[in-house]
C-alpha cells in the first residue's frame, strides 16, 4: 500500500496525498506548490544539520551480518545485535529496515521508542518473529549473509509522519563463533565480538526522500501506523 509522504525535519508539516505539500510552522495550515515546498525543505534541513550532533539523527545506518548452518538455523555462526537509544524526552516510533547486499529491501520491524529505554534485538530475534501482520511479508527475509540496515525515528499523527525533535543513537555488535543468546536477557556473546556506533546521516532533500521510502517499505511489512 503506497502512501505519498512528505517528511520535514521541523514544523508541523505532515503527509500530503496530493501534488501540494503542506508547509509552515506549528500553527500554519497553509499550502504551497511542490517547487516552493522543496526550497523550504532545503532551508529547514540546513538549519537542522547546523544544530544536530555528529552521532544522532532521525536516520542512522549500519551493517547486519547473519550466517546460520542449513541444518541448525537456531544456532548462528555469525550474528548481529543492534541497540537503539532515544536521547530525547519525546516518545517516538522506531522503524528499522533490512536490505540485501545489492540494496533490495528484505524486511522491516517497528517499535515504540520511549525515552531512556534501550531497544535491542539480534538478527536471530528478527528471523524468529516471522510476519508481524498475517498475510504480510516476514520482518526479516534476507538471503545474503550481510547487508545494510537503515533505521528511522519519527512522530506521527495518524498516518502522517514528521521529524520534529526526533533523534536516535545506536550501536551494532557483530558476533563470530560460539554465538549464544542469554535466555530472556538482552545479551549476546561469542568467541569474537566487535562493536561500533551506527552512523548518523545528515538530513537533506535526498535523505528525506529515503526516509519516506523506508517508511513505505515498513508499512508493507508491518501495516499502517496505529
Amino acid at each position: 500500500m503506497k502512501k505519498a509522504l512528505s517528511v520535514w525535519p521541523f514544523g508541523a508539516l505532515l503527509l500530503a496525498s496530493t501534488a501540494h505539500l503542506a508547509c509552515g510552522g506549528a500553527g500554519d495550515k497553509g499550502s504551497a506548490t511542490t517547487s516552493s515546498a522543496l526550497i523550504k525543505t532545503a532551508a529547514a534541513a540546513e538549519h537542522f544539520n547546523e544544530n544536530k550532533s555528529a552521532d544522532s539523527s532521525p536516520l542512522v545506518v549500519g551493517v547486519w551480518k547473519f550466517v546460520t548452518p542449513k541444518d541448525d538455523p537456531q544456532h548462528p555462526k555469525i550474528d548481529t545485535e543492534f541497540r537503539f537509544i532515544n536521547p530525547t524526552t519525546e516518545s517516538l516510533t522506531l522503524e528499522y529496515a533490512f536490505f540485501e547486499h545489492d540494496g533490495t529491501p528484505c524486511g522491516c520491524d517497528r517499535d515504540d521508542f520511549v525515552p531512556n529505554q534501550t531497544t535491542e534485538y539480534t538478527m536471530l530475534d528478527e528471523l524468529n518473529l516471522g510476519s508481524a501482520v498475517p498475510g504480510n511479508p516476514p520482518v526479516f527475509s534476507c538471503k545474503d549473509p550481510a547487508g545494510a540496515l537503515k533505521s528511522i525515528v519519527f512522530k506521527h499523527n495518524g498516518q502522517h509522519i514528521f521529524l520534529d525533535d526526533a533523534q536516535q543513537v545506536g550501536f551494532q555488535t557483530h558476533v563470530f563463533g560460539d554465538v549464544k543468546e542469554a535466555d530472556g536477557q538482552p545479551l549476546i556473546t561469542g568467541k569474537v565480538m566487535t562493536e561500533a556506533p551506527l552512523q548518523g546521516v545528515a538530513i537533506n532533500d535526498s535523505t528525506l526522500k529515503e526516509i519516506q521510502a523506508i517508511h513505505e517499505e515498513c508499512v508493507k511489512v508491518n501495516g499502517p501506523l496505529n
